[in-house]
Protein backbone atom coordinates (compact mmCIF):
# COMPACT_ATOMS: atom_id res chain seq x y z
CA UNK A 1 0.00 0.00 0.00
CA UNK A 2 0.90 3.39 -0.95
CA UNK A 3 2.02 6.32 1.76
CA UNK A 4 0.90 9.92 0.66
CA UNK A 5 4.25 10.80 2.98
CA UNK A 6 6.68 9.13 1.02
CA UNK A 7 8.72 9.64 -2.14
CA UNK A 8 8.75 7.21 -5.28
CA UNK A 9 10.39 7.17 -8.18
CA UNK A 10 10.95 5.07 -11.19
CA UNK A 11 13.04 1.87 -10.74
CA UNK A 12 16.37 2.22 -12.20
CA UNK A 13 16.57 -0.41 -15.49
CA UNK A 14 13.02 -0.18 -15.86
CA UNK A 15 12.42 -0.24 -20.05
CA UNK A 16 10.44 2.66 -20.78
CA UNK A 17 8.90 2.81 -24.88
CA UNK A 18 6.22 5.24 -26.18
CA UNK A 19 3.85 3.82 -28.59
CA UNK A 20 1.63 6.28 -30.53
CA UNK A 21 0.87 8.23 -27.86
CA UNK A 22 1.00 5.84 -24.93
CA UNK A 23 3.50 4.39 -22.91
CA UNK A 24 5.19 1.23 -22.02
CA UNK A 25 6.80 0.12 -19.07
CA UNK A 26 8.34 -3.32 -18.32
CA UNK A 27 10.55 -3.84 -15.22
CA UNK A 28 13.30 -6.70 -17.11
CA UNK A 29 14.84 -7.10 -13.25
CA UNK A 30 11.62 -8.27 -11.82
CA UNK A 31 10.01 -9.63 -15.07
CA UNK A 32 7.10 -7.58 -14.61
CA UNK A 33 3.51 -7.12 -16.03
CA UNK A 34 3.78 -4.87 -18.85
CA UNK A 35 2.13 -1.51 -18.26
CA UNK A 36 0.44 0.81 -20.80
CA UNK A 37 0.04 4.24 -19.51
CA UNK A 38 -1.72 7.49 -21.07
CA UNK A 39 -2.84 10.93 -20.28
CA UNK A 40 -2.98 11.84 -16.39
CA UNK A 41 -1.24 8.68 -15.30
CA UNK A 42 1.62 8.90 -17.75
CA UNK A 43 2.40 12.66 -16.48
CA UNK A 44 1.81 11.55 -12.87
CA UNK A 45 4.54 8.64 -13.46
CA UNK A 46 7.22 11.65 -15.37
CA UNK A 47 6.63 14.04 -11.56
CA UNK A 48 8.25 10.65 -9.71
CA UNK A 49 11.70 12.09 -8.83
CA UNK A 50 12.18 10.98 -5.47
CA UNK A 51 11.87 14.94 -4.43
CA UNK A 52 8.76 15.74 -4.23
CA UNK A 53 6.14 13.70 -1.69
CA UNK A 54 3.40 11.76 -3.32
CA UNK A 55 0.75 14.39 -1.89
CA UNK A 56 2.17 16.83 -3.44
CA UNK A 57 2.48 14.95 -7.13
CA UNK A 58 -1.41 13.77 -6.23
CA UNK A 59 -2.56 17.76 -5.55
CA UNK A 60 -0.18 18.97 -8.93
CA UNK A 61 -2.27 16.06 -11.02
CA UNK A 62 -5.46 17.35 -9.50
CA UNK A 63 -4.51 21.19 -10.14
CA UNK A 64 -4.59 20.57 -14.01
CA UNK A 65 -7.19 17.61 -14.46
CA UNK A 66 -9.82 18.23 -11.58
CA UNK A 67 -11.81 15.73 -12.53
CA UNK A 68 -9.41 12.93 -12.15
CA UNK A 69 -10.57 11.05 -8.91
CA UNK A 70 -7.93 10.53 -5.90
CA UNK A 71 -8.47 7.10 -5.67
CA UNK A 72 -7.85 6.38 -9.56
CA UNK A 73 -4.49 7.80 -8.48
CA UNK A 74 -4.02 5.27 -5.91
CA UNK A 75 -5.12 2.39 -7.84
CA UNK A 76 -2.51 3.23 -10.75
CA UNK A 77 0.81 3.71 -8.02
CA UNK A 78 -0.49 0.83 -5.99
CA UNK A 79 -0.26 -1.36 -9.52
CA UNK A 80 3.06 0.50 -10.30
CA UNK A 81 4.40 -0.65 -6.91
CA UNK A 82 3.15 -4.38 -7.27
CA UNK A 83 4.62 -4.17 -10.98
CA UNK A 84 8.02 -2.98 -9.29
CA UNK A 85 7.92 -0.35 -11.84
CA UNK A 86 8.23 2.73 -9.04
CA UNK A 87 10.18 1.77 -5.68
CA UNK A 88 9.27 4.24 -2.61
CA UNK A 89 12.51 6.16 -1.66
CA UNK A 90 14.02 4.80 2.12
CA UNK A 91 17.04 6.20 3.53
CA UNK A 92 19.98 4.03 2.93
CA UNK A 93 17.94 1.32 0.67
CA UNK A 94 18.12 3.09 -2.72
CA UNK A 95 19.83 0.31 -4.19
CA UNK A 96 17.16 -2.74 -4.46
CA UNK A 97 17.65 -6.25 -2.72
CA UNK A 98 15.86 -8.10 -5.57
CA UNK A 99 18.87 -8.12 -7.45
CA UNK A 100 20.58 -10.24 -5.19
CA UNK A 101 17.61 -12.57 -4.17
CA UNK A 102 17.63 -15.88 -5.17
CA UNK A 103 14.45 -17.34 -7.07
CA UNK A 104 13.75 -20.52 -4.78
CA UNK A 105 13.26 -23.76 -6.27
CA UNK A 106 10.15 -25.89 -6.04
CA UNK A 107 10.15 -28.40 -8.64
CA UNK A 108 13.37 -30.88 -10.07
CA UNK A 109 13.57 -31.86 -13.43
CA UNK A 110 15.38 -35.10 -15.20
CA UNK A 111 16.57 -35.57 -18.20
CA UNK A 112 16.45 -39.23 -19.05
CA UNK A 113 18.78 -41.11 -21.68
CA UNK A 114 17.11 -44.29 -22.69
CA UNK A 115 19.29 -44.71 -26.07
CA UNK A 116 22.53 -43.13 -27.48
CA UNK A 117 20.98 -44.86 -30.98
CA UNK A 118 19.04 -43.06 -33.80
CA UNK A 119 17.88 -43.61 -36.70
CA UNK A 120 18.40 -40.24 -37.47
CA UNK A 121 22.11 -38.30 -38.43
CA UNK A 122 21.63 -34.95 -37.56
CA UNK A 123 24.71 -32.89 -38.40
CA UNK A 124 24.66 -30.99 -35.26
CA UNK A 125 23.82 -33.30 -32.74
CA UNK A 126 25.71 -33.42 -29.57
CA UNK A 127 24.75 -37.26 -28.75
CA UNK A 128 27.60 -40.05 -29.74
CA UNK A 129 25.16 -42.34 -32.19
CA UNK A 130 26.03 -45.92 -30.68
CA UNK A 131 23.51 -49.10 -30.28
CA UNK A 132 23.92 -48.30 -26.40
CA UNK A 133 20.36 -48.96 -25.08
CA UNK A 134 19.26 -48.24 -20.82
CA UNK A 135 18.60 -52.02 -19.84
CA UNK A 136 17.44 -53.27 -16.27
CA UNK A 137 20.72 -51.66 -14.57
CA UNK A 138 20.57 -48.71 -15.82
CA UNK A 139 16.80 -48.07 -15.05
CA UNK A 140 17.47 -49.58 -11.31
CA UNK A 141 20.02 -46.79 -11.22
CA UNK A 142 18.13 -44.15 -12.58
CA UNK A 143 15.23 -44.70 -10.98
CA UNK A 144 16.71 -45.15 -7.35
CA UNK A 145 18.53 -41.88 -7.37
CA UNK A 146 15.35 -39.61 -8.69
CA UNK A 147 13.47 -41.21 -5.99
CA UNK A 148 16.08 -40.31 -3.35
CA UNK A 149 15.81 -36.68 -4.66
CA UNK A 150 12.47 -36.34 -4.43
CA UNK A 151 12.52 -37.63 -1.10
CA UNK A 152 15.14 -36.05 -0.09
CA UNK A 153 14.25 -32.41 -1.40
CA UNK A 154 10.23 -32.83 -1.63
CA UNK A 155 9.66 -31.02 -4.60
CA UNK A 156 6.00 -29.80 -5.40
CA UNK A 157 6.33 -31.24 -8.51
CA UNK A 158 8.48 -33.28 -11.15
CA UNK A 159 9.14 -32.83 -14.93
CA UNK A 160 11.00 -35.31 -16.60
CA UNK A 161 12.04 -35.24 -20.32
CA UNK A 162 12.82 -39.00 -22.31
CA UNK A 163 15.25 -38.29 -24.98
CA UNK A 164 18.04 -40.19 -26.50
CA UNK A 165 19.13 -40.58 -29.15
CA UNK A 166 15.45 -41.70 -30.19
CA UNK A 167 13.35 -42.40 -27.69
CA UNK A 168 10.89 -44.51 -29.03
CA UNK A 169 13.52 -47.22 -29.89
CA UNK A 170 13.81 -47.75 -26.59
CA UNK A 171 9.77 -47.36 -26.07
CA UNK A 172 8.96 -49.94 -23.65
CA UNK A 173 11.69 -48.45 -21.36
CA UNK A 174 10.27 -45.54 -21.55
CA UNK A 175 6.66 -47.31 -20.80
CA UNK A 176 8.34 -48.85 -17.67
CA UNK A 177 9.99 -45.55 -16.81
CA UNK A 178 6.51 -43.64 -16.46
CA UNK A 179 4.32 -46.33 -14.82
CA UNK A 180 7.11 -45.94 -12.25
CA UNK A 181 7.19 -42.34 -11.87
CA UNK A 182 2.99 -42.33 -11.70
CA UNK A 183 3.32 -45.02 -8.95
CA UNK A 184 6.28 -42.98 -7.26
CA UNK A 185 4.67 -39.44 -7.76
CA UNK A 186 1.43 -40.71 -6.98
CA UNK A 187 2.47 -41.94 -3.56
CA UNK A 188 3.92 -39.03 -2.44
CA UNK A 189 1.28 -36.31 -3.59
CA UNK A 190 3.37 -34.74 -5.93
CA UNK A 191 2.49 -34.00 -9.96
CA UNK A 192 4.50 -34.73 -12.60
CA UNK A 193 5.09 -33.16 -15.97
CA UNK A 194 6.50 -35.54 -18.36
CA UNK A 195 7.70 -35.34 -22.44
CA UNK A 196 8.92 -36.97 -24.57
CA UNK A 197 11.48 -35.39 -26.88
CA UNK A 198 11.49 -37.03 -30.20
CA UNK A 199 12.48 -37.03 -34.23
CA UNK A 200 8.89 -37.87 -34.81
CA UNK A 201 9.48 -40.93 -37.35
CA UNK A 202 8.57 -43.54 -35.02
CA UNK A 203 4.67 -42.43 -34.26
CA UNK A 204 3.29 -45.48 -35.08
CA UNK A 205 -0.19 -46.78 -33.77
CA UNK A 206 0.97 -48.34 -30.95
CA UNK A 207 2.95 -45.41 -29.50
CA UNK A 208 -0.22 -43.31 -30.18
CA UNK A 209 -2.44 -45.20 -28.19
CA UNK A 210 -0.16 -45.09 -25.53
CA UNK A 211 0.46 -41.42 -25.36
CA UNK A 212 -3.01 -40.41 -25.70
CA UNK A 213 -4.06 -43.02 -23.53
CA UNK A 214 -1.49 -42.01 -20.66
CA UNK A 215 -1.93 -38.20 -21.67
CA UNK A 216 1.62 -37.93 -22.39
CA UNK A 217 3.14 -34.67 -24.23
CA UNK A 218 5.57 -34.78 -26.96
CA UNK A 219 8.30 -32.31 -28.61
CA UNK A 220 9.13 -32.95 -32.00
CA UNK A 221 12.62 -32.01 -33.35
CA UNK A 222 12.06 -30.15 -37.00
CA UNK A 223 14.03 -27.48 -38.34
CA UNK A 224 12.09 -26.32 -41.24
CA UNK A 225 10.39 -27.08 -44.40
CA UNK A 226 11.68 -30.08 -46.46
CA UNK A 227 14.69 -28.22 -48.25
CA UNK A 228 15.86 -26.43 -44.76
CA UNK A 229 15.16 -29.74 -42.58
CA UNK A 230 17.18 -32.29 -45.08
CA UNK A 231 20.40 -29.77 -44.88
CA UNK A 232 20.63 -31.39 -41.40
CA UNK A 233 17.99 -33.60 -40.45
CA UNK A 234 19.01 -36.46 -42.44
CA UNK A 235 18.42 -40.57 -42.23
CA UNK A 236 21.51 -42.61 -42.03
CA UNK A 237 22.12 -42.86 -45.40
CA UNK A 238 21.30 -39.41 -46.11
CA UNK A 239 18.30 -39.32 -47.46
CA UNK A 240 15.30 -36.96 -46.74
CA UNK A 241 13.58 -36.99 -42.98
CA UNK A 242 11.10 -34.64 -43.92
CA UNK A 243 8.26 -36.62 -45.16
CA UNK A 244 8.02 -38.63 -42.35
CA UNK A 245 8.23 -36.27 -39.49
CA UNK A 246 5.62 -34.03 -40.86
CA UNK A 247 3.58 -37.28 -40.97
CA UNK A 248 4.32 -37.80 -37.40
CA UNK A 249 3.95 -34.56 -36.17
CA UNK A 250 0.39 -33.97 -37.67
CA UNK A 251 -0.42 -36.91 -36.05
CA UNK A 252 0.62 -36.01 -32.65
CA UNK A 253 -1.36 -32.47 -33.19
CA UNK A 254 -4.59 -33.89 -34.63
CA UNK A 255 -4.61 -36.43 -31.54
CA UNK A 256 -3.79 -33.49 -29.03
CA UNK A 257 -0.32 -35.15 -27.50
CA UNK A 258 2.03 -32.57 -29.64
CA UNK A 259 4.04 -30.27 -26.67
CA UNK A 260 5.30 -28.29 -29.52
CA UNK A 261 8.26 -28.06 -32.58
CA UNK A 262 11.47 -27.61 -31.03
CA UNK A 263 13.29 -25.81 -33.76
CA UNK A 264 17.55 -25.14 -33.56
CA UNK A 265 17.90 -22.25 -35.42
CA UNK A 266 21.36 -22.57 -37.47
CA UNK A 267 23.23 -20.69 -40.44
CA UNK A 268 21.74 -23.88 -42.71
CA UNK A 269 18.06 -22.59 -42.34
CA UNK A 270 17.83 -19.23 -40.96
CA UNK A 271 17.19 -18.12 -44.59
CA UNK A 272 14.10 -20.79 -45.21
CA UNK A 273 12.39 -20.17 -41.67
CA UNK A 274 9.47 -17.83 -42.74
CA UNK A 275 7.55 -20.29 -44.95
CA UNK A 276 7.77 -22.89 -41.73
CA UNK A 277 6.82 -20.48 -39.35
CA UNK A 278 3.63 -19.76 -41.51
CA UNK A 279 3.19 -23.47 -41.37
CA UNK A 280 3.11 -24.02 -37.90
CA UNK A 281 1.08 -20.70 -37.07
CA UNK A 282 -1.68 -21.34 -39.68
CA UNK A 283 -2.56 -24.58 -38.06
CA UNK A 284 -1.86 -23.30 -34.24
CA UNK A 285 1.26 -25.83 -33.64
CA UNK A 286 3.26 -24.33 -30.80
CA UNK A 287 6.68 -23.81 -31.63
CA UNK A 288 10.10 -22.42 -29.77
CA UNK A 289 13.03 -21.44 -31.02
CA UNK A 290 16.44 -22.67 -29.41
CA UNK A 291 19.55 -21.05 -31.32
CA UNK A 292 22.64 -23.43 -32.12
CA UNK A 293 24.94 -24.54 -29.43
CA UNK A 294 28.15 -25.85 -29.48
CA UNK A 295 29.16 -28.90 -28.76
CA UNK A 296 32.22 -31.51 -28.97
CA UNK A 297 30.71 -33.16 -32.14
CA UNK A 298 30.08 -30.09 -34.22
CA UNK A 299 31.68 -27.11 -35.21
CA UNK A 300 30.90 -23.51 -35.40
CA UNK A 301 30.02 -23.35 -38.70
CA UNK A 302 26.52 -23.84 -37.78
CA UNK A 303 26.71 -20.90 -36.07
CA UNK A 304 24.67 -17.76 -37.50
CA UNK A 305 26.30 -14.48 -38.09
CA UNK A 306 24.89 -12.21 -35.69
CA UNK A 307 23.63 -9.38 -37.54
CA UNK A 308 22.01 -11.58 -39.74
CA UNK A 309 20.45 -13.62 -37.30
CA UNK A 310 19.10 -10.31 -35.58
CA UNK A 311 18.06 -8.91 -39.11
CA UNK A 312 15.99 -11.60 -39.87
CA UNK A 313 14.56 -12.79 -36.61
CA UNK A 314 13.33 -9.17 -36.55
CA UNK A 315 11.05 -9.70 -40.01
CA UNK A 316 10.04 -13.25 -38.48
CA UNK A 317 8.67 -11.73 -34.75
CA UNK A 318 7.16 -8.85 -37.55
CA UNK A 319 5.23 -11.92 -39.48
CA UNK A 320 4.27 -13.67 -35.54
CA UNK A 321 2.79 -10.53 -34.26
CA UNK A 322 1.05 -9.55 -37.51
CA UNK A 323 -0.55 -13.05 -38.09
CA UNK A 324 -1.49 -12.47 -33.87
CA UNK A 325 -3.09 -9.37 -34.78
CA UNK A 326 -5.37 -10.52 -37.44
CA UNK A 327 -5.88 -14.34 -36.15
CA UNK A 328 -5.87 -14.90 -32.62
CA UNK A 329 -7.25 -11.77 -30.78
CA UNK A 330 -6.23 -11.44 -27.14
CA UNK A 331 -3.75 -13.87 -27.05
CA UNK A 332 0.10 -13.65 -26.85
CA UNK A 333 3.05 -15.05 -28.80
CA UNK A 334 5.19 -14.83 -25.56
CA UNK A 335 2.66 -16.77 -23.58
CA UNK A 336 2.26 -19.32 -26.43
CA UNK A 337 6.00 -19.92 -28.03
CA UNK A 338 9.19 -19.32 -26.62
CA UNK A 339 10.96 -17.11 -29.66
CA UNK A 340 14.16 -16.62 -28.11
CA UNK A 341 16.30 -19.41 -27.42
CA UNK A 342 16.70 -19.89 -23.54
CA UNK A 343 14.79 -16.34 -22.81
CA UNK A 344 11.67 -15.99 -20.68
CA UNK A 345 9.94 -12.53 -20.75
CA UNK A 346 7.45 -14.22 -18.14
CA UNK A 347 9.59 -15.55 -15.35
CA UNK A 348 12.49 -14.22 -13.63
CA UNK A 349 15.33 -16.36 -12.94
CA UNK A 350 19.15 -14.91 -12.27
CA UNK A 351 20.37 -18.48 -13.53
CA UNK A 352 19.88 -19.79 -17.11
CA UNK A 353 18.63 -23.15 -15.79
CA UNK A 354 18.98 -25.36 -13.02
CA UNK A 355 21.70 -27.79 -14.71
CA UNK A 356 23.30 -29.63 -11.43
CA UNK A 357 21.40 -28.20 -9.18
CA UNK A 358 17.01 -28.99 -9.22
CA UNK A 359 18.12 -30.10 -13.92
CA UNK A 360 20.04 -33.31 -13.68
CA UNK A 361 20.58 -35.82 -16.45
CA UNK A 362 21.01 -39.17 -16.61
CA UNK A 363 22.65 -41.40 -19.10
CA UNK A 364 22.18 -44.41 -20.62
CA UNK A 365 23.98 -46.53 -17.64
CA UNK A 366 22.14 -44.66 -15.11
CA UNK A 367 24.85 -42.47 -14.29
CA UNK A 368 24.29 -38.65 -13.63
CA UNK A 369 25.46 -35.38 -15.36
CA UNK A 370 24.30 -31.48 -14.77
CA UNK A 371 23.71 -31.27 -18.59
CA UNK A 372 22.92 -32.91 -21.89
CA UNK A 373 25.44 -31.21 -23.44
CA UNK A 374 28.15 -32.36 -20.88
CA UNK A 375 29.67 -35.29 -20.76
CA UNK A 376 32.08 -35.40 -17.71
CA UNK A 377 33.88 -38.49 -18.65
CA UNK A 378 35.15 -36.29 -21.97
CA UNK A 379 35.16 -32.83 -20.63
CA UNK A 380 37.46 -32.39 -17.69
CA UNK A 381 38.32 -28.49 -16.59
CA UNK A 382 40.77 -29.46 -13.84
CA UNK A 383 39.11 -30.11 -9.87
CA UNK A 384 36.94 -27.24 -11.06
CA UNK A 385 33.50 -28.60 -11.52
CA UNK A 386 30.65 -27.42 -13.70
CA UNK A 387 27.86 -24.87 -12.03
CA UNK A 388 25.36 -22.41 -13.47
CA UNK A 389 26.38 -18.94 -12.43
CA UNK A 390 24.21 -16.39 -11.15
CA UNK A 391 24.11 -13.90 -13.64
CA UNK A 392 24.00 -11.34 -11.00
CA UNK A 393 27.48 -12.24 -10.32
CA UNK A 394 28.99 -12.48 -13.98
CA UNK A 395 31.00 -9.93 -14.41
CA UNK A 396 29.72 -9.24 -18.26
CA UNK A 397 26.08 -9.53 -16.71
CA UNK A 398 25.94 -7.90 -13.68
CA UNK A 399 25.34 -4.31 -14.85
CA UNK A 400 22.87 -5.73 -17.68
CA UNK A 401 19.36 -4.73 -17.47
CA UNK A 402 18.47 -8.16 -19.46
CA UNK A 403 20.19 -10.86 -17.29
CA UNK A 404 17.16 -12.11 -15.23
CA UNK A 405 15.33 -12.60 -18.91
CA UNK A 406 18.32 -14.57 -20.27
CA UNK A 407 20.28 -15.66 -16.88
CA UNK A 408 23.19 -15.00 -18.75
CA UNK A 409 23.17 -17.11 -21.51
CA UNK A 410 23.63 -21.23 -22.14
CA UNK A 411 26.19 -22.21 -18.95
CA UNK A 412 27.07 -25.93 -20.81
CA UNK A 413 27.52 -24.21 -24.14
CA UNK A 414 30.28 -22.02 -22.05
CA UNK A 415 31.66 -24.79 -20.64
CA UNK A 416 32.01 -26.55 -23.77
CA UNK A 417 33.32 -23.38 -25.44
CA UNK A 418 35.36 -21.55 -23.74
CA UNK A 419 36.51 -23.95 -20.79
CA UNK A 420 34.32 -21.35 -18.63
CA UNK A 421 30.75 -20.96 -17.50
CA UNK A 422 31.61 -17.34 -16.63
CA UNK A 423 32.54 -16.31 -19.98
CA UNK A 424 29.89 -14.10 -21.36
CA UNK A 425 27.54 -16.01 -24.13
CA UNK A 426 27.87 -16.08 -27.25
CA UNK A 427 24.85 -14.65 -28.19
CA UNK A 428 25.08 -12.20 -25.41
CA UNK A 429 24.22 -9.31 -28.75
CA UNK A 430 21.77 -11.06 -29.92
CA UNK A 431 19.32 -11.00 -26.51
CA UNK A 432 20.53 -7.39 -26.17
CA UNK A 433 19.23 -6.60 -30.04
CA UNK A 434 16.27 -8.74 -29.64
CA UNK A 435 14.86 -8.43 -26.21
CA UNK A 436 13.40 -4.79 -26.45
CA UNK A 437 12.44 -5.64 -30.02
CA UNK A 438 10.21 -7.97 -28.35
CA UNK A 439 8.94 -6.19 -25.49
CA UNK A 440 8.12 -3.46 -27.91
CA UNK A 441 6.10 -5.80 -30.26
CA UNK A 442 4.42 -7.31 -27.12
CA UNK A 443 3.63 -3.37 -26.14
CA UNK A 444 1.94 -2.67 -29.87
CA UNK A 445 -0.43 -6.00 -29.62
CA UNK A 446 -1.82 -5.45 -25.97
CA UNK A 447 -2.74 -1.57 -27.45
CA UNK A 448 -3.89 -3.39 -30.30
CA UNK A 449 -6.18 -5.46 -28.15
CA UNK A 450 -7.33 -3.41 -26.59
CA UNK A 451 -8.63 -0.92 -29.26
CA UNK A 452 -10.37 -3.74 -30.68
CA UNK A 453 -11.56 -4.79 -27.13
CA UNK A 454 -12.92 -1.14 -26.99
CA UNK A 455 -14.38 -0.70 -30.55
CA UNK A 456 -16.50 -4.26 -30.20
CA UNK A 457 -17.80 -2.96 -26.73
CA UNK A 458 -18.88 0.26 -28.47
CA UNK A 459 -20.57 -1.77 -31.48
CA UNK A 460 -22.27 -4.33 -29.29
Amino acid sequence: MIRLTSRYSVNPGVYTKKIKGIVLLFNPLTVSAFVLLEGWANTMVSLLDGEKYLSVIFKEIQSRLPAIPRGEMVRCMNRLVDEHIVTEIVPKAQNSVIDAKEELSDHLSFWISLTDQCNFRCKYCFIKKDATFMGEEGYKKTLAKITGLIDKNNPKYVKIHYAGGEPFLNFEMLKKFHNAFLKLTRSRKIKIDETIITNGSLITKPVLDFLKKEHLLVSVSLDGLKEANDKTRVYKDGTSTFAQVKKGLLLLYENNVLRNVDIVISSQNINDLPPFVTFLLKRKIPFVFNFYKHNILSSDAFYCKQNELVSRLKKIYRKIYAYYKENRTMESPISQLQLLDSVQLKERRTRVCGAGRNYLTFRVDGTLDACPLIYEKVIIRGEKPFHVPSSDRLEGCKSCQWRHLCGGGCAAEKWIKYKNTSHTSHYCHVYKELIPYLIDLEGELILHNRIKASFRGKTS
